[in-house]
């Protein structure tokens, strides 16, 4: 009993897949070899040799080497036969012939899905089109100002390059100046000490009686009180142009604060000489009281040479509001 359970049990489990059931079809009544099985059926050789495991208790093989079915293959084969031609047979027949109101209403279904699939399609085709429209004027407006930028961009480096070329240019003339600054200090240098020499002897020959009718200049500070912030400069009067002569300017404490460039800026109003405010400097700088001096009573000296010396004092206050 346990004997014909498995055949049955194998016979059925053969004929489950499509591929087995054509194999028992092609060898009824004529034997085919492996070759001519795997042309006819089109596999690869794994899953023929699977097929052909399945129905080994099927099928036999001579030795010509080609495969016949077997008393139980000959059986599948019969099954077979029995359950396929009779319902090839029915449909033949007309016996599922559809009914012609039903094939109409399917026919209408089908043309109203249709048409609402059709609707669908061209309201997304109008969706994408206007997508399609919008990035296409995105395109062109990035497009407009990327190539603006970089007219834009070109214009400023052709604009850095020339500044680039006049800061050179500038550097250069700044370095020519430096130098015609440095040349001119040094004789500026030579010509104060020529002028103070000059003063020098000039006092010796007025003590010495060579000249005579000289009185002495009249100095005096243009203010008796500066606020801090104002410019420190002197009223002065002589009968001829010192050349040489200079101020030195002491803070209350007595700690020297300037040390006047020589005075050569003399002009000749009515009948005396004097130096206007501009020309009276320090370090080539006007005099001007910052805000880290000292407040209270400042000392002052004007020179020429050994022959005149005259001091005297101002007051610094707090800046006026």
């Amino acid at each position: 009993m346990e004997i014909e359970e498995s055949t049955y049990s194998s016979i059925f489990q053969a004929l489950k897949h499509p591929i087995r059931r054509r194999i028992l079809r092609m060898l009824k009544g004529q034997p085919l070899s492996y070759t001519e099985i795997l042309n006819e059926l089109g596999i690869e050789n794994g899953l023929l040799n699977y097929h052909l495991d399945n129905l080994r208790e099927l099928l036999t093989k001579g030795e010509d080497e080609k495969y016949r079915l077997s008393e139980f293959g000959e059986a599948g084969l019969s099954v077979i036969d029995r359950v396929e031609i009779p319902r090839i047979s029915y449909l033949k027949q007309g016996s599922w012939v559809i009914d012609r109101r039903i094939g109409a209403f399917i026919l209408v279904i089908i043309v109203i899905l249709s048409s609402f699939g059709i609707m669908m399609q061209r309201n997304r085709f109008i969706e994408l089109k206007n997508r399609y429209d919008e990035l296409e004027y995105d395109y062109w407006y990035k497009t407009a100002q990327y190539e603006y930028l970089q007219t834009s961009y070109n214009e400023l480096n052709n604009q850095t390059a020339n500044y680039r070329e006049q800061i050179i240019e500038l550097g250069q003339e700044v370095d020519r100046l430096e130098h015609y600054e440095n040349t001119w200090r040094v004789y500026k240098n030579r010509f104060d000490e020529a002028l103070i020499e000059n003063g020098r002897v000039i006092g010796l020959l007025i003590n010495q009686g060579y000249i005579e009718n000289i009185s002495t200049p009249t100095v005096e500070s243009r203010k008796e009180v500066y606020p801090i912030g104002d410019t420190v400069t002197f009223k002065i009067q002589s009968d001829i142009p010192l050349y040489g002569s200079y101020f030195i300017i002491r803070d209350p404490d007595g700690a020297l604060v300037w040390e006047g460039d020589v005075l050569i800026g003399w002009i000749e109003i009515s009948n005396y000489w004097t130096v206007p405010y501009i020309h009276q400097t320090a370090y080539f700088e006007p005099m001007i009281l910052i805000e880290d001096y000292q407040l209270g009573d400042w000392t002052w000296t004007y020179k020429f040479g050994d022959m005149v010396e005259i001091n005297g004092t101002f007051k610094v206050i707090k800046p006026l509001t």
